[in-house]
């Protein structure tokens, strides 16, 4: 998945800066009104941000996000952990959709783009 590995994480971590994943999303069709949504509600609940310059794309706040090869096994403790924050967000779907996707193969086959041409121009 590009664009989970192109999301700001801080180490190994399974978490992943929530602002920065919405920025990315903003180059993509059909997607810029809910990255901006995601945005501006940050800027309303971030204070602010302290940091090393190797960390200048945090925007504050993270979420569980875990990679692709992690996903299996964290899967069941974080859908099952009861969290307001997958139900109010739909972040759980969001990461079923991701997850369920076909591997790269399989949509190259198919004919489907991949993920970098379909950002928008």
């Amino acid at each position: 998945m590009e664009l989970r590995k192109e999301t700001l994480a801080f180490g190994e971590s399974v978490v992943a800066d929530i602002g920065h994943f919405a920025k990315l999303c903003t180059g993509f069709d059909g997607l810029q009104g809910r990255a901006t949504d995601v945005l501006e509600a940050l800027d309303e609940a971030v204070l602010g941000v302290v940091g090393n310059p190797e960390y200048r794309e945090s925007h504050g706040l993270n979420v569980g996000f875990p990679r692709f090869y992690d996903y299996e096994s964290e899967r069941t403790a974080y859908m099952e952990s009861g969290l307001a924050f997958l139900r109010d967000t739909h972040w759980d779907e969001l990461l079923e959709a991701l997850y369920s996707l076909p591997k790269r193969e399989e949509r190259r086959s198919a004919g489907t783009r991949p993920l970098e041409a379909r950002r928008a121009a």
